[in-house]
């Protein structure tokens, strides 16, 4: 049976993985799926278990309505605690099943978006974190009884995906197990003040938590972080750390006598790679063992499968010996598990250090957690023909894939396969890929999209990505790379387009363009678009701005005017002015208006589509409204397109019938123009 283009539609048939948790014995792997639901408009997503074997297919755990996501191991393996809002799809709280099955049994009652549960090694506690809203924060912000007005006094009041500033702050809470002799007991709130607690860890003896937080009388305004211990039986809280920067993911060693945790010291503020350190568990000097691996922590490679990473990643995760430490990190278009000596010597930049990878190939490790007892780990991954699927492995990097939960769907696709570039530009060396139209013919010139990432600190590369299969099925070559700016290739790389945009980034897409045109001679030079979202949008508005060589456009979620996105995006306060910039716009006003396609925008020729969600609170409508406006004025052929009650993340984890809109005006506008 011949295999069809991928569709549209397709986007709400792929089942998406994701947290694989390896059961403590490491013999099965428990994980959340999510189903997109188109008719309903809406996600599914409930929790499933596979043996590590490969001797039995994957099976559904958890069932019935709402979502159930973030199941975590008991230490005896025995049960499953989870979040879910089964009983209230408005409200999530924290659930226990046991692997025998049976009725889950409600652990909250009245939790405010409690996080997953940490199980204390005992075995008797679970910890957690949850909001609080003090009645005297209120007060001290402004707010009135019985009113509906906002009043803030904090510098960050709104995040993008959760609206305005409810007043609240995370604290830390452990309850007792209900199957143990404590039972009995009541949830109990381990931390207090207007700060917010979270990122914790249990002590080896089960006595302490060690949690992230900024516990000064400015914590909103500063991105230093520090360890903090709090005894579970009550008394006070200890700093442990004395940090220049932002510490997260903290994680014991096997012994206890050692916290491992991701951070920097802002040695280039907010665009510092993290490294990994190691300090005693009583508080000390910390060391970084990561010093020569100049690649970033965490996820950075984009999808849309999936929301945007956010943080520095996932805990590191400690050998059983106590002498090793996994880590995720992106290097290059890949997303690779990685090893690292636990207490070695100081290593040089210079060199490289002693960082060793454990898998390797051209794939997006997402996830992972790690089964000490048999040194095995559970993988999320994706690549560039594969959407997802959970995998396992031995610490040398033997992978074994033990579900193939889009095998039949997957077996009707011709997808493209990215096929590699590179060029130098100015001293760096530029990564990037391009995908065939369906039905490929060597006789035939072929239109093509230039695609640009948001960020600009993430990447493109082997990650399965929707949208751009779905624009090689509608017949065009699709253009994809990582300019300057881009993780995965070093800080030095990372921090280039720092106080740069719209300069060295611009040349490296346009470069990109001219490459793949001269290595693909079968693309037609003449029919070109360009599309991007976020840092993307931006990018492709300033491209239409400075050169008519693009036939069509698409910019979404576009940042188009520096100085107006200082002061209304969730991140304007810090992110022009301390890094992109480096000024504020009262300082050098000329120097944010010089970086924003607003300025430039009566250069414009090109047919452009703005697309914009009305509650995006990262790169505001009213950055898309200057820009149509001004389009409109210099009447350029050109659309608005809003989303209503949608955020930044609407291309990955927005409204299903809106996303389905989202890539049929897409296709439609390019159709159109190209």
């Amino acid at each position: 049976m011949p295999k069809r283009p991928i569709t549209i539609d397709d986007l709400f048939k792929i089942q998406l993985v994701s947290d694989p948790q390896i059961s403590p014995d490491g013999k099965q792997t428990a994980f959340v799926l999510t189903s997109p639901k188109l008719e309903d408009d809406q996600y599914e997503a409930h929790l499933w278990r596979v043996p590590n074997d490969g001797a039995a297919p994957a099976m559904q755990f958890t069932f019935g309505a709402g979502k159930d996501r973030a199941p975590r191991w008991s230490p005896d393996g025995k049960w499953i605690a989870f979040v879910s809002n089964r009983d209230d799809e408005k409200k999530d709280q924290l659930y226990l099943i046991s692997l025998d099955g049976g009725e889950a049994i409600r652990l909250t009652e009245d939790a405010d978006k409690p996080s997953a549960a940490l199980w204390s090694p005992d075995g008797t506690l679970l910890a957690f974190t949850a909001k609080v809203t003090p009645k005297e924060s209120k007060i001290e912000n402004g707010a009135r009884e019985n009113s509906d007005v906002k009043a803030y006094t904090r510098l960050n009041y709104k995040f993008d995906g959760e609206g305005f500033w409810d007043y609240s702050w995370r604290q830390i809470f452990v309850i007792p197990a209900p199957f143990q002799e404590a039972g009995e007991g009541k949830t109990r709130q381990l931390t207090r003040g207007n700060f917010n607690h979270g990122e914790a860890c249990w002590s080896r003896d089960s006595k302490t938590i060690v949690f992230v937080a900024n516990r000064s009388a400015r914590a909103d305004e500063s991105d230093i972080t520090n360890l903090w211990s709090a005894p579970v039986k009550g008394g006070p809280i200890k700093p442990l750390t004395k940090s220049k920067g932002p510490i997260h993911a903290p994680a014991f060693s096997p012994d206890g006598k050692w916290i491992a945790y991701a951070g920097h010291l802002n040695e280039f503020g907010r665009v510092t790679q993290p490294d990994i350190y190691v300090m005693p568990a009583k508080g000390g000097r910390a060391k970084n063992i990561t010093a020569g691996f100049d690649r970033g922590y965490g996820n950075s490679v984009l999808s849309d499968l999936r929301a945007a990473p956010e943080g520095a990643g996932p805990a590191p995760l400690w050998s059983r010996d106590g002498k090793t430490i996994y880590f995720l990190a992106t290097d290059g278009g890949a997303n690779q598990l990685f090893a690292a000596p636990a207490r070695g010597p100081a290593l040089s930049r210079s060199k490289g250090g002693k960082v060793k990878p454990v898998t390797r190939g051209n794939q997006q490790v997402y996830e992972a957690t790690y089964a000490r007892a048999t040194q095995r780990f559970a993988l999320a991954i994706s690549d560039s023909l594969n959407p997802n699927d959970i995998f396992v492995s031995d610490p040398r990097g033997n992978l074994k894939r033990v579900t193939a939960m889009n095998k039949e769907l997957a077996a009707e696709w011709e997808l493209a396969k990215p096929e590699r570039f590179a060029f130098k530009q100015e001293g760096r060396v530029v990564e990037g890929w391009v995908l065939k139209p369906f039905g490929f013919k060597k006789t035939k010139k072929y239109p093509a999209l230039l695609e640009i990432h948001g960020g600009p600190h993430t990447a493109f590369g082997a990650a399965f990505f929707h949208e751009m299969q779905l624009l090689a099925a509608s017949g065009y070559a699709v253009i994809f790379t990582n300019p300057r700016g881009s993780t995965g290739y070093g800080g030095e790389f990372m921090r280039a387009v720092c106080k740069d945009w719209g300069g060295g980034d611009y040349r490296d897409l346009m470069t990109a363009t001219d490459v793949a045109l001269k290595k693909f001679a079968w693309i037609n030079k003449n029919r070109l678009g360009v599309l991007g979202g976020s840092y993307g949008g931006y990018m492709t508005s300033w491209i239409v701005t400075h050169t008519n060589r693009f036939k069509a456009a698409i910019s979404e979620r576009a940042l188009n005017n520096w100085y107006s996105f200082t002061g209304t995006s969730d991140i304007g306060a810090f992110f022009g002015p301390e890094s992109q910039i480096g000024a504020e716009p009262w300082e050098n006003p000329q120097e944010y208006l010089d970086h924003s396609p607003q300025t430039f925008v009566k250069n414009c020729k090109t047919p452009t589509l703005i697309m914009h969600s009305e509650n995006d609170f990262r790169c505001p409508v009213e950055q898309g409204e200057q820009f149509y406006l001004a389009l409109k004025r210099l009447r350029v052929r050109t659309q608005f397109v809003r989303f209503p009650n949608e955020s930044h993340n609407l291309s990955r984890s927005g409204k299903p019938k809106h996303r389905q809109e989202r890539l049929e005006r897409m296709v439609e506008w390019f159709k159109r123009y190209i």
